[in-house]
């Protein structure tokens, strides 16, 4: 005794802190018997072998229902002995039914039967959080009887899974066992797949070693062999269907089943041992981006499918109702234009030569034309003949029949050498300009020009180009929008229209479209995306599914095997550019192109028969024939 009472001062006065720690768990000690105190001892030795790498809080609650006079000494001396012996670096925050509104990954429950459990989980605040959670549980249950202890192990595993809770592993030690247990169970396991819970013991301890080294099984990559019902959204190409919706086995063959969400969704479920059933919405309708989008997240909230997909997106209404996976791909929203949109029939004729050179050419003959209005006005004969020459009576006109390129009669040609010089010079001036204008009209003619593709969504307005759209945007003018719901019939405008008309569509649905239409097709799209658009998986709201599905994806995105899907599935290069048509592309001169040089013509014929109308009534009308002369 006295040997004893020595070494405790011995240890007071060599190490005070260390000898508190030993002095209270001593006391712990004689409160708990040497079984639980076994069983508390390696709680706490695995909760900080393999729990505290991984998180750096752990919750600890705690709650007692049966027996709970002497339970609740035993829970409180192994909360004490957990307090004291977890290393500062470790937070633990403790939690007696008022839980934090943002509970952390990692929960540790001590309990004494599955009531003290339940009412710990309907404690729980719910949450729009997604966690992927981890429940350790300390189980208590003292009484002997095996068939009762299965039963409360049962029911706080069906509890876990009402919550959705996946990551379940409960420690206890059985009272005629020789050893300490720790339970799980499997929400898809190769005989029950989610129709029964049946505790599996995945881990004991006994003779003072573990069995195995591991707490949480990673059970998330093998779902054996268990079905899993998706609505799908038929929209090519992210989701296609070889077959018939309606004939129940076309739908059972997944071969028939393609497009790039297709195959990424195959391709998962055939590394995660998944069998895939597939439910189509009613009335499908491929043409229309999201006509049934909605009916697949109703499938989703009324639990007929446990997974949606088919050009599904984070941007759709009603998405935050709902958990979505890792964005496995993306493609860009665009605006999509006409490519071979002809320049209008006048402006072919106007086209050949710059805007600056016609401006020139016109202030020339006005300039040219005040000048010998002036000289007229002058009234002074000796002026006028030295300049225009005597024989010159209509000075104007001819200057214009010279400028289009008509001879001049042998008469009207000028005496003096000053006035043949200024009518020598104005015929090189204007045989250069027609020779110029005619030789690029030529090209201008044969070649088919096309109007320069808008290089953004600011040029498409100052361009007056409408939208077809399936609502009113934030960046496009309301009054240059219209309504047009169906993405494809949107297209096909577009398409066949010879007006500026542009519309969206996300890239991969415009290629594939493009592709189909290879020999119709005018189609382009602007450089400038709109936003890039994600396609996600769709889950309920704290799903199991998504942990181990992003898992998946992600591994599958990070390695490029979702985007060598894509280019399998799109032909990228078909359209992606905007190239010009090449000058090699000689073409038959058609009516269509002569459209701008019959209108020109055409409307001269009528207004020389409206002067020969005039002309013919002038003789009954003096002051008509005054007005008339005024232009000889």
């Amino acid at each position: 005794m006295l040997k004893l009472i020595f070494i405790f001062s011995w240890l007071c006065l060599r190490s005070p802190n260390s000898y508190g720690k030993l002095l209270n768990s001593l006391v712990d000690s004689a409160i708990l018997d040497s079984q639980h105190l076994e069983f508390t001892q390696l709680a706490l030795n695995v909760t900080k072998r393999y729990i505290g790498p991984r998180t750096n809080t752990l919750v600890i609650m705690e709650l007692c229902t049966f027996f709970c006079r002497k339970e609740k000494w035993i829970h409180q001396a192994m909360l004490e002995m957990f307090l004291q012996n977890i290393e500062t670096d470790f937070n633990v925050q403790l939690d007696f039914e008022r839980p934090d509104e943002r509970p952390w990954d990692y929960n540790l429950f001590l309990v004494d039967s599955f009531r003290a459990f339940e009412r710990l989980l309907d404690s729980i605040p719910p949450t729009d959080k997604e966690r992927e959670y981890y429940f350790f549980i300390l189980l208590t249950w003292t009484l002997p009887d095996r068939d009762t202890l299965e039963h409360q192990i049962i029911i706080i595993f069906e509890n876990c899974k009402r919550l959705n809770v996946r990551n379940v592993v409960l420690m206890h030690n059985y009272y005629y066992d020789s050893f300490i247990a720790f339970y799980t169970y499997e929400a898809y396991s190769p005989y029950y797949c989610r129709n029964e819970i049946v505790p599996e013991i995945i881990n004991r301890y006994e003779n003072g070693k573990l069995a195995n080294d591991i707490l949480f099984p990673n059970r998330s990559q093998n779902f054996h062999g268990c079905a899993l019902t998706v609505s799908a959204h038929l929209i090519e190409p992210l989701m296609t269907f070889a077959g018939d919706i309606h004939n129940k086995l076309h739908v059972q063959e997944l071969h028939r089943v393609g497009g790039i969400e297709g195959d990424i969704l195959k391709l998962v479920a055939e590394t995660m041992n998944l069998h895939l059933k597939f439910r189509f919405p009613r009335k499908p309708n491929e043409h229309r981006m999201y006509a049934n989008a909605s009916k697949s997240f109703k499938d989703l909230k009324d639990s007929r499918v446990q997974i949606a997909i088919g050009g599904l997106s984070p941007l759709l209404p009603d998405s935050h109702k709902f958990t979505y996976s890792f964005a496995y791909h993306t493609t860009p929203a665009v605006f999509v234009v006409r490519k071979g949109l002809l320049v209008g029939p006048l402006q072919l004729l106007l086209d050949p030569l710059k805007t600056s050179t016609w401006i020139m050419i016109l202030v020339l003959l006005v300039i040219i034309t005040g000048l010998i209005t002036f000289l007229v006005c002058l009234k002074k004969p000796k002026i006028r003949n030295f300049i225009l020459g005597p024989r010159n009576k209509y000075p104007i006109r001819n200057m214009l029949m010279s400028f289009l390129g008509y001879s001049l009669p042998h008469a009207l040609l000028p005496m003096r050498n000053f006035a043949r010089f200024l009518l020598m010079s104005w015929l090189i001036l204007t045989f250069e300009l027609r020779n110029a204008y005619q030789g690029k009209m030529f090209d201008s003619l044969r070649l088919a020009k096309r109007l320069p593709i808008p290089g953004g969504v600011a040029e498409l307005i100052d361009r007056d180009y409408k939208i077809l759209a399936p609502m009113y945007t934030e960046f496009y003018p309301s009054n240059k929008t219209r309504i047009v719901r169906n993405t494809f019939r949107a297209l096909q405008m577009v398409n066949r229209s010879k007006k500026r008309l542009t519309t969206m569509a996300i890239l991969d649905y415009f290629m594939n479209y493009n592709m189909k239409n290879f020999h119709s097709s005018t189609l382009t799209y602007v450089d400038e995306n709109i936003y890039t658009y994600q396609c996600v998986m769709f889950f309920k709201k704290h799903s199991m599914l998504p942990a181990s599905f992003n898992k998946k994806l992600k591994l599958l995105y990070d390695a490029g095997i979702t985007t060598h899907i894509a280019q399998r599935n799109v032909q990228w290069k078909k359209g992606k550019k905007n190239d010009p048509i090449p000058s090699s592309d000689v073409r038959v001169i058609t009516n269509q192109n002569l459209y701008g040089l019959y209108v020109v013509c055409g409307s001269l014929y009528l207004m020389a028969a409206f002067a020969f109308i005039l002309e013919l009534a002038a003789h009954h009308f003096r002051g008509l024939k005054r007005f008339m002369d005024c232009f000889h």
